[in-house]
């Protein structure tokens, strides 16, 4: 009986031990992740970027036809809060007419910024 309680209690503490996928996908290389946008090469901005996107599906509305409107407030709030030192920025969603966003970053000394395109349910950051 007390080999049982006893690997019950591991197994709860390595449970209680995990980690949160979610927890993983927030850990942002801010100061690499500005300098990707920065310098226009989009590889790094693309890996943290499309994955947030992908979280976040479309929901039309009457005033919102590609249905990012709110979903681009989270994406900002998240870039925000994951990176103090970074000030992103809505540029233009035009909601009915283009299915594009653009997305400003500001760091203490340079201007970045990056589009983002409706694909389907989903937005991706274009690299072009």
């Amino acid at each position: 009986m007390k080999k049982i309680i006893i690997i019950l209690i591991g197994i709860l503490i390595a449970a209680g031990c995990c980690k949160d996928d979610d927890s993983n996908s927030s850990k942002i290389d801010c100061e690499r992740l500005s300098i990707s946008i920065i310098d226009k090469e989009y590889t790094y901005a693309k890996n943290v970027i499309d994955p947030i996107c992908q979280e976040l599906p479309a929901k039309p509305t009457e005033d919102d036809y590609y249905g990012h409107g709110i979903n681009l407030e989270k994406l900002i709030d998240k870039l925000n809060s994951n990176c103090e030192d970074l000030d992103f920025e809505l540029i233009v969603y035009p909601g009915c007419k283009l299915p594009k966003a653009y997305v400003a970053v500001k760091t203490k000394s340079e201007t970045g910024s990056f589009s983002l395109e409706v694909t389907g349910k989903y937005m991706k950051l274009i690299t072009k």
